[in-house]
């Protein structure tokens, strides 16, 4: 995935996901962040996961959590806590935390919270709404990585988000850890 912005990722998540990364935090403390119960957490592969998350309300999301680099990370499937930004906030006391966004009406954001805020937030197919208390500290690479889209073209959401958490901040999950690894997994309510 580095470099190329090419995912695998919409494809084993097809009615969204939400990636979040959190640099120099292990698995465990990304979970806890996020307010997982650590006493249930239990390892699971994709499908277990999925198998899971059926069973739940719709207020509950599974969440499975690994580390690549120095960067944890967590991914939900069709879920969005991780992008809320309260618990974005937590998840960066301390670091750096990226939150990658694609809903099932495929709406897609990326946010970038540092040190307890959340330092800019956007949705990559309207780049000129953004938010947050430096809303234009990537701009460049925003504007970067959406160049290539001509007048009338639709911007690719998926890879503007995933080529900005990898471009920028050499952030990215190995396809390998989430198709196929039993990862740390808790739920998030």
């Amino acid at each position: 995935m580095p470099g190329s912005g090419k995912s695998w990722l919409p494809d084993l998540y097809e009615t969204g996901y939400c990636l979040t990364f959190a640099r120099g935090l292990t698995p465990e403390e990304l979970l806890s962040r996020l307010g997982a119960d650590l006493s249930i957490s239990a390892h699971m592969t994709l499908t277990e996961a999925a198998e899971k998350q059926t069973g739940l309300p719709w207020s509950q999301s599974v969440v499975r959590v690994g580390a690549h680099r120095d960067w944890a990370y967590s991914i939900e499937d069709a879920g969005s806590h991780g992008a809320r930004p309260a618990i974005l906030e937590n998840v960066s006391e301390g670091t750096q935390a990226l939150a990658l966004l694609k809903t099932a009406d495929i709406t897609h954001r990326f946010t970038f919270a540092e040190f307890g805020h959340v330092v800019c937030s956007f949705d990559p197919t309207t780049p000129n709404i953004r938010s947050g208390s430096d809303p234009d500290r990537l701009l460049s690479w925003l504007e970067r990585l959406t160049a290539s889209a001509t007048d009338g073209e639709i911007i690719n959401g998926d890879d503007v988000i995933l080529r900005m958490a990898s471009e920028a901040f050499n952030a990215y999950v190995p396809r390998s850890h989430v198709a196929t690894g039993r990862l740390l997994s808790g739920v998030l309510n």
